[in-house]
């Protein structure tokens, strides 16, 4: 994506929010904001290690102060209700599982990710830990509690964003079906950072962490990590079409996708993972 779209892809969706009314949430007693700012306050170990919440903390604080607010609208089955409870036990088995996959890639920024096969193997396994949770807890969820989790790796993504970017299915290590392909999706936003990168104003020449100040401040922000700001761009982008999502970017993750060894024998794609 080029640098100037970027930019008005961030204003366009910074505008469009800011014509919402404030929804009174009804289902957490704890909380009043849960805007992105007021979520990553609650500290970097609280989401990290939700293996420390019991079950009854994980249903309150994370499901009805989280993704079932109407901020974030998940649709996540509703309290008091046999599914609910099935889902709760299963989330709370899920992130005692997470605690080494999240210490292996802690260190990891989304700009500067190696998609190698170890690498690739690591986050497969968090996104299948996560989408093996049953009644009815997919993609969407998945990817807010990912990136709440490592905000500077993972990117959260919904519904229309998937499907104005074409993502494809894939397998899973441990599960039984084919679901989009969060590591296509991951290496095509990079691929994005590094678009963004080379037609900013200063060029190849600006540092990482320079570039991301400038598009804050640009946009009025103070120090969203990038994947942050990618979210609130492909807002812009699944809602206002394929004028400003990037074919180029596409292409070239495509062609990094086919370049894997275990591309093939693996996914056995019979289109690309991306579509333009």
């Amino acid at each position: 994506m080029e640098y100037d779209k970027f930019l008005a892809a961030i204003l366009w969706t910074k505008a469009e929010w800011g014509k919402r009314k404030p929804k009174r949430e009804s289902g957490c007693q704890k909380y009043q904001d849960f805007s992105y700012v007021a979520l990553r306050a609650r500290g970097n170990n609280y989401w990290l290690h939700l293996e420390k919440m019991n079950k009854a903390k994980l249903e309150k604080e994370i499901i009805d102060c989280f993704l079932n607010t109407r901020r974030w609208f998940c649709y996540l089955d509703p309290p008091g209700t046999p599914r609910r409870q099935r889902m709760v036990c299963n989330l709370k088995k899920a992130v005692d599982k997470l605690p080494d996959f999240y210490a292996a890639l802690k260190g990891f920024g989304l700009e500067d990710m190696h998609f190698g096969k170890c690498n690739l193997w690591l986050i497969d396994q968090v996104y299948s830990i996560f989408r093996q949770i049953e009644p009815k807890f997919g993609a969407v969820p998945a990817s807010k509690l990912m990136h709440m989790a490592l905000p500077n790796l993972f990117m959260m993504w919904d519904g229309a964003i998937i499907k104005e970017y074409g993502v494809k299915k894939q397998g899973l290590p441990g599960f039984g079906r084919r679901v989009w392909s969060y590591t296509a999706f991951l290496m095509l936003m990079q691929e994005n950072i590094r678009h963004i990168k080379e037609t900013n104003p200063r060029g190849s020449s600006v540092t990482n962490q320079e570039l991301f100040q400038q598009i804050n401040g640009r946009c009025g922000y103070d120090n969203l990590p990038i994947t942050r700001l990618l979210d609130i761009a492909n807002y812009a982008v699944s809602r206002k079409g394929s004028g400003i999502k990037c074919s180029k970017c596409i292409k070239a993750t495509n062609s990094k996708l086919k370049a894997m060894k275990w591309y093939d024998e693996r996914y056995k794609p019979k289109k690309p993972f991306l579509d333009c």
